[in-house]
């Protein structure tokens, strides 16, 4: 069973968040953590090829925004 399967076979049994929580624990070291700030910090411009992507989720209607009511 893959990885992938085996958690979504833990959250169909467990409750997702605390699956999730679990399973989607990292360890950094500190050099590690810095990197990952700095990289927050100054995000790369995103490549031509994730620019479409977006744009093609935009025109089928797909937004990140969560709707209010």
């Amino acid at each position: 069973m893959s990885v992938n399967a085996d958690c979504q076979k833990k959250c169909e049994i467990e409750q997702p968040p605390k699956t999730l929580q679990t399973d989607a624990k990292i360890t950094l070291n500190d050099q590690q953590f810095d990197d990952f700030v700095a990289h927050c910090d100054n995000p790369p411009q995103p490549s031509e090829r994730l620019q479409l992507a977006a744009k093609r989720l935009k025109e089928e209607g797909f937004s990140f925004k969560e709707e209010t009511k």
